[in-house]
């Protein structure tokens, strides 16, 4: 089949009209023919709406006011609602589970202030980093 045989019959190739022998006809020649398979892809995107019309002027704006809608700004930036409205994963929680917990057992160790003095006998302080004062007769 050569080119001027082919062109008529790339409606029906595309539709599935033509009969088998005809389509294989066709096939086998889209295959080796550049010319007439970018002719062939042409009409394709034709037919399957490669020629939109542009969406009317009254959608547009009606579409781009309810993203502006949702989108708007209330009161946090558009980053901080993204990263505040997402679920929170599971291990996210558990780590913070863990680093509140680890933060209330360390505070619970913690000394309340200064330690006591420690008082001998007749009340005065002792200062307990010597070793006791005894004298000599007494050991």
């Amino acid at each position: 089949m050569d080119c001027q045989d082919v062109t008529p019959e790339l409606f029906g190739y595309h539709f599935g009209t033509l009969d088998e022998p005809r389509r294989s006809a066709v096939d086998e020649h889209l295959l080796g023919c550049a010319g007439c398979l970018r002719q062939y892809q042409r009409l394709k995107h034709a037919l399957d709406g490669g020629g939109l019309a542009a969406p009317d002027p009254r959608v547009k704006a009606r579409l781009r006011s309810a993203v502006m809608a949702r989108t708007s700004s209330r009161g946090l930036t558009a980053s901080a609602r993204r990263v505040l409205s997402r679920p929170i994963p599971l291990y996210q929680g558990l780590a913070a589970a863990c680093v509140a917990a680890a933060v209330a057992l360390a505070l619970s160790w913690a000394p309340r202030g200064a330690p006591a003095p420690s008082l001998g006998p007749d009340g005065a302080k002792v200062d307990s980093a010597r070793p006791p004062y005894t004298p000599a007769a007494v050991l």
